[in-house]
């Protein structure tokens, strides 16, 4: 079971690009981290999935791996590859990022959030993933499942991404 003793940290601290660095000078993951006992996104898993999509659109390699799990599990939208291991998932971010270009946008009405239990949930949506391709810009409607445990410093535990299909039925 997912469970954790935190303190609310005020929203504002997490919004915008310019994350200061704050409580001991550290920062994780893009993030602020707070003081020992407590976690990074303490009331709302949404924004760990906004925090994703930002470090993806900022090409932020380094802090978009750092939101997964080392143990965690990413099935990836572009790749056919089950990446388990914390090399994996970052060589799948850096050769897919590479070179800029590549946008994720969250498709808020979609996205749907289950309580787990403690501080564990899952969230499914979709997604909008423009890609650069040989010089061409592509365009993919994606899904997307993410299991996560918001009192982890890397909440991700799984990820699981496929393009939507076209709509046969």
């Amino acid at each position: 079971m997912c469970a954790c003793t935190r303190r609310v940290v005020p929203d504002s601290r997490f919004h915008g690009d310019d994350v200061k660095k704050e409580r001991e000078g550290r920062s994780f993951a893009g993030m602020t981290i707070p003081g020992e006992g407590q976690n990074l996104f303490v009331r709302n898993p949404k924004e760990v999935l906004r925090h994703w999509a930002d470090c993806f659109n900022d090409g932020k390699v380094d802090d978009l791996a750092g939101l997964y799990d080392p143990a965690s599990t990413l099935l990836s939208t572009f790749s056919s590859d089950v990446f388990s291991t914390e090399t994996g998932r970052r060589g799948y971010f850096t050769k897919l990022l590479n070179g800029g270009g590549c946008r994720v946008a969250l498709d808020e009405g979609s996205l749907t959030v289950h309580a787990l239990g403690g501080d564990c949930y899952v969230l499914t949506g979709l997604y909008d993933l423009k890609v650069k391709t040989n010089g061409k810009a592509l365009s993919h409607s994606a899904r997307f499942t993410v299991v996560m445990d918001i009192s982890k410093r890397s909440p991700i535990l799984n990820h699981h991404s496929s393009v939507a299909p076209n709509g046969m039925l």
